[in-house]
């Protein structure tokens, strides 16, 4: 029986784990901007104030106790703004690369459905980006970076992902894809 339907895959508990550390949430320039907007904070300084790097790009600080610093009473101080990363958790691309990261996530978010096929769970991902407008492509301004183009991303229909399709109509994936670099956080 599938059950790849996003909401059969993950049910929010509202309990702010996905907030917690974890490597941290990438934010792009236009979503910095935004959230500065939102705050009534001076752009120029918002990353200085409530960013850290990591490689060539900027992720959301911690605050002391390990959550997100816009974590406030147990929710987020940002949500109209949130970043994209944290607009699409769990249904991140990191899991149509290596299926073991819904696993991983479920391990530590007790709204994610742990046991489910692994085929179902890259349904339900791409069905979900597709759904709310999220891309298929990595970090939208970072397609220089490596991320998949839109040829490639159109590649991953969830149809053609079903296990009993022939591998004719199977999608193909060429090398740059798979050595593509890590676009939200796990493998």
């Amino acid at each position: 029986m599938r059950s790849d339907a996003p909401t059969e895959l993950f049910s929010c508990k509202m309990c702010g784990e996905c907030c917690m550390g974890f490597g941290g949430t990438y934010v792009s320039e236009a979503e910095m901007a935004a959230i500065a907007r939102y705050l009534q904070e001076p752009p120029e300084s918002f990353a200085e104030r409530y960013c850290r790097p990591s490689g060539s790009r900027q992720v959301l600080g911690q605050a002391d106790s390990g959550y997100c610093v816009f974590m406030k009473d147990r929710r987020c101080g940002i949500h109209p703004v949130k970043p994209r990363m944290c607009r699409a958790w769990p249904f991140l691309e990191s899991v149509l690369r290596d299926p073991i990261n819904w696993k991983i996530m479920a391990g530590v978010c007790p709204g994610i459905r742990g046991d489910a096929d692994p085929e179902d769970v890259r349904r339900g991902v791409i069905a979900y980006r597709r759904a709310n407008g999220l891309s298929l492509s990595g970090v939208d301004d970072m397609d220089a970076m490596g991320g998949m183009d839109r040829a490639a991303s159109d590649a991953l229909d969830p149809d053609a992902l079903d296990p009993d399709a022939s591998e004719q109509d199977a999608p193909e994936q060429d090398a740059s894809e798979q050595d593509a670099p890590e676009q939200d956080g796990l493998k």
